[in-house]
């Protein structure tokens, strides 16, 4: 079973803030499975799946990263299947310098 990564950001989106919070906290992937909440968001996506497991575990840990650290961002029309995640960092790191 794959995962369905936009419905795991959208799922994301719709954590309150204290929630969020909570998974910030955190300074590795494995410290997740501490978190009540975290059980919460990853339980519709095959977490009981051990196959689905570390996936989960690092795209939940990328998603805390900071407020707005990650987002959705619809392809543009000269872009085939939108921007990588290497892209997009690139990006990021070019506004930060």
């Amino acid at each position: 079973m794959s995962i369905n990564t936009m419905a795991l950001y959208r799922a994301w989106e719709q954590l309150d803030n204290g929630a969020r919070a909570q998974l910030r906290r955190v300074s590795e992937p494995d410290e997740l499975k501490d978190i009540p909440v975290f059980y919460r968001l990853v339980s519709s996506f095959g977490w009981d799946n051990p196959v689905n497991q570390k996936p989960l575990l690092r795209m939940v840990f990328c998603l805390t990263a900071g407020r707005n650290a990650v987002c959705h961002k619809e392809k543009e029309a000269e872009e085939k299947y939108g921007i990588s995640v290497g892209k997009a960092l690139a990006n990021s790191q070019q506004r930060i310098n």
